[in-house]
């Protein structure tokens, strides 16, 4: 279990772990990624970059696709998620794979979503399947409190939010890699 803080504009992430005493953190500016610990700066390898690029595509983000009138749409089969009837709609993201997103027929909240990715720990193509909870309210929209991450059928992650706050001045600056401090 670790405590992090999570700064989300967009497409853009900054996560923050403190390990030992010492900040970790691990930036995506929408394109690149980078970490920093102390004063070490470096660019993050690919396969990170990769893996948060492809989670950003296929998230909760791309249900705002569909104003798109280019976006491609599918109705998929109902399914039950957590023990309620949830429609399917497929909608495909920029990298031509499409994701599952599976709403719930009486809330019509998001209750999960699936599409085919890469596990990070295997590198070997699984279906990536999340599930959602503890919708609140957050200015004027309702997002889930709770997220838990399947690749394939192991459950690899369990994020729950303690605390949202709305910040207008978040910029993209905060994103940007900075210069490494030598000693």
């Amino acid at each position: 279990t670790f405590d992090c803080d999570l700064i989300i504009k967009r497409e853009k992430e900054k996560i923050t772990i403190t390990l030992l005493g010492q900040p970790l953190t691990t930036v995506y500016d929408g394109k690149d990624c980078w970490t920093q610990q102390g004063n070490s700066v470096l660019p993050a390898d690919g396969i990170t970059a990769k893996r948060i690029e492809e989670d950003i595509q296929h998230g909760l983000l791309l249900v705002e696709a569909v104003r798109n009138p280019e976006t491609r749409l599918e109705i998929g089969k109902s399914v039950e998620i957590e023990g309620k009837a949830c429609d399917t709609l497929l909608i495909y993201a920029p990298d031509g794979i499409p994701t599952s997103f599976y709403a719930d027929k009486a809330s019509h909240l998001v209750l999960g979503s699936s599409y085919p990715g890469v596990d990070l720990e295997q590198g070997m193509r699984v279906d990536k399947t999340y599930h959602y909870f503890d919708y609140r309210d957050i200015e004027g929209t309702r997002q889930p409190f709770k997220v838990v991450e399947y690749s394939g059928n192991k459950k690899v992650s369990e994020t729950v939010i303690n605390k949202v706050a709305v910040d207008d001045s978040i910029t993209d600056a905060m994103f940007t890699m900075p210069k490494e401090k030598l000693p």
